[in-house]
């Protein structure tokens, strides 16, 4: 098998050898490469055109020259990944749950354990949740190690997203809606914040904003801390508390 293709061969033992180790290296990083790639990566090596590797790399999985890559070499369905996660462990999750109960405490303490403010303590405890909606990546191809039992493709760097932020009180009252999305200016009037609030029955403070990347950067976040503070004491504690006890 010194030669693979053709007479003249354009791929020897030691290209092979090499062409493998990448594909399983980059698939151990979890950024495995598609079909493509791999054309491309002959055409590297050899310095073939771009149609002479595709018949290369079709010949060698036709024939079985990429015995270490899973199907000798064919493309199969990737999951998407990202290696952007918070890692939540059980010490961490102590912390917070200790954290809440003496913010509680503490809350109680002030208000010197008052009977009245007890039933009512819910309305001036505030829930901020953060999420982030991403685009659907479609279905993603990778060639992967043959003792890999499945390829992941990490789309971290190239997904699109949205950052969007809820709050409201643990009376079920519901605070400003905030958006963050990529762009560099709002020209759709629909989600303008007086549209949003006069037309779709929006709480009061909502917004939409954009930034260069869509994420939640310090900046970004001082604008939103002072939003959802006016939109939390806009709240009306008192109608709230008349639909609970009624």
């Amino acid at each position: 098998m010194e030669n693979t293709w053709n007479s003249s061969g354009i791929l020897g033992k030691l290209d092979l050898s090499l062409l493998q180790d990448t594909i399983i290296m980059r698939d151990r990083k979890s950024d495995g490469m598609n079909r493509c790639e791999c054309i491309t990566a002959i055409a590297d090596l050899t310095g073939a055109s771009y149609k002479e590797s595709k018949q290369c790399y079709n010949y060698l999985i036709k024939k079985g020259y990429l015995p270490r890559l899973r199907g000798s070499g064919s493309a199969r369905k990737a999951q998407a990944t990202t290696m952007k996660r918070l890692q939540i462990t059980t010490i961490s999750m102590r912390r917070w749950h200790n954290c809440l109960s003496a913010a509680y405490e503490e809350q109680a303490r002030l208000n010197r354990y008052d009977s009245e403010f007890m039933l009512k303590r819910d309305h001036f405890i505030g829930n901020v949740d953060e999420s982030c909606m991403m685009a659907n990546e479609a279905n993603m191809y990778a060639v992967g190690c043959k003792k890999a039992s499945k390829s992941d493709k990490n789309t971290s760097d190239s997904r699109f997203s949205i950052t969007t932020i809820w709050s409201g009180t643990c009376a079920n009252a519901s605070g400003p809606f905030l958006f963050l999305g990529t762009g560099g200016k709002m020209n759709n009037r629909a989600l303008s914040d007086k549209n949003l609030l006069r037309k779709h029955g929006a709480p009061p403070h909502l917004s939409f904003w954009l930034n260069s990347n869509g994420y939640m950067t310090d900046a970004d976040w001082i604008i939103t801390a002072c939003k959802l503070s006016k939109g939390l004491q806009a709240l009306p504690v008192s109608l709230l508390i008349k639909k609970l006890f009624y």
